[in-house]
């Protein structure tokens, strides 16, 4: 049996490591995009859970958002309870 061997130069062996590190580049960017828009719409999101009547141990359960930042964000004073 015969086998070819191709041993890369290193500058193929460059373009190979280059070019995939340009798509996870790319792919990590369309990631941290989608993050981005996700965050822009957080509070919002939470303001309209609460709304409806979601508990914020709910929301803390949920989204991991610490108890007192939601109601920062619902505008409550954490002590309190009121706004």
């Amino acid at each position: 049996m015969f086998m070819l061997v191709h041993y890369l130069t290193v500058a193929e062996a460059a373009c190979m490591i280059g070019c995939m590190e340009d798509g996870r580049r790319e792919e990590l960017e369309a990631k941290l995009i989608q993050w981005a828009q996700t965050v822009a719409t957080r509070d919002e999101l939470i303001r309209s859970a609460v709304a409806a009547g979601i508990t914020k141990h709910r929301v803390h359960v949920l989204t991991g958002i610490a108890r007192t930042t939601v109601d920062k964000i619902v505008g409550l004073d954490a002590e309190s309870g009121r706004k």
